[in-house]
């Protein structure tokens, strides 16, 4: 069975996570300054840290932009559940926006206003797609967080993801575009920022902190990330030539704009449990898009809601969450796992 999800893990990073182990170096050391630098230079940020735990990280993005109990924070339902672990351990209060009809990022100009506004704003970009992020452009004097996990490298109009807000997150677990084997990086556009995160993770426990043992490997994945990516196109457009053939479609991606393929997202047209168990009886695993989301523990809720949300008040998103299913893409597919999943793009039900 082909995964949805496999880490791309090479011989040379075994071989940077190997030199790590024979050194004193398993905690926070030089490897991390390393990595800091070069995200800095990556992503061309102010500042940057890096930390054990992506729910650690998402707290931090919390405290960075000056959240407190009892303050909004706008978000779509489609962010991972764990945003909601944070607010409810914080009292933060989210407040669920709806996203773009067969796209899945929230549109910036609709979030509420008057005694509705948010006290800040959480962007996502979901399986690569970047929101509009001209349109945040004008949202200045509202704090936003990013949540790049899923996009690294994204753009919209210009604009990179993760270069908007006060402080962006970027999960480093197996799954995501860069992994350093588990944690999170958090970076910061702008001078003021950067040094403020500078200074608070200074101030971090040693322990909290990403140790160089991960660090090595996050180093050399980022090194590669534009091949990463490249590969990533490739077999999107491969696998986008291949649905073509039949009734049912991708997300919606505005070729002018430069988004990732982060998986190859599927908006079906048919039954989700019927495509699934086809890919699978043909070597290929599918998942549904939007598992582990605010949504679906809305969804999975008995009663519907249970103070989490209620599905209806997002419609387009609750339409994402039961049609789109996911289908494996990432740079380690072999040729021959590449044609199997080509075909049964070609030939699903």
């Amino acid at each position: 069975m082909i995964p949805v999800t496999r880490p791309f893990i090479r011989r040379r990073d075994m071989r940077a996570v190997l030199s790590c182990m024979v050194t004193d170096e398993l905690g926070p050391g030089g490897l991390l300054r390393d990595f800091l630098s070069l995200a800095q230079q990556t992503f061309d940020c102010a500042g940057a840290a890096a930390l054990r735990e992506y729910p650690r990280a998402i707290g931090a993005a919390f405290d960075l932009i000056g959240l407190k109990s009892g303050d909004r924070l706008a978000m779509s339902p489609l962010v991972p559940a764990l945003y909601l672990d944070v607010c409810a351990e914080r009292g933060v209060k989210p407040i669920f926006m709806d996203v773009e009809a067969g796209r899945g990022t929230i549109d910036p100009e609709q979030i509420p206003s008057g005694e509705s506004r948010p006290n800040a704003l959480l962007l996502d970009a979901p399986l690569g797609l970047a929101p509009k992020l001209d349109r945040a452009a004008s949202l200045s004097e509202l704090p936003i967080i990013e949540d790049i996990s899923q996009a690294l490298g994204a753009q919209w109009a210009g604009v990179r993801a993760g270069s908007l807000g006060q402080v962006a997150v970027a999960s480093l677990e197996p799954e995501h575009i860069v992994t350093a084997g588990g944690g999170a990086l958090i970076t910061a556009p702008r001078k003021r920022d950067g040094q403020r995160l500078n200074r608070w993770a200074k101030e971090v426990r040693k322990e909290v902190v990403l140790p160089d043992f991960n660090s090595a490997l996050a180093t050399t994945q980022l090194k590669e990330l534009g091949s990463y990516l490249e590969r990533r196109r490739e077999l999107g457009e491969a696998f986008l030539r291949a649905l073509l053939h039949g009734r049912h479609r991708t997300l919606t991606r505005d070729e002018e704009h430069d988004h990732v393929w982060y998986s190859f997202p599927v908006l079906l047209e048919g039954g989700v449990k019927e495509t699934i168990s086809y890919a699978r009886k043909n070597g290929v695993e599918a998942t549904r898009a939007f598992e582990g989301t605010v949504l679906d523990r809305a969804v999975s809720e008995a009663d519907g809601d249970a103070g989490v949300m209620d599905p209806r008040s997002t419609p387009n998103a609750y339409a994402l969450f039961l049609r789109c299913v996911l289908f494996p893409l990432y740079p380690s597919l072999r040729k021959s796992d590449a044609d199997t999943i080509t075909r049964v793009l070609r030939t699903l039900p």
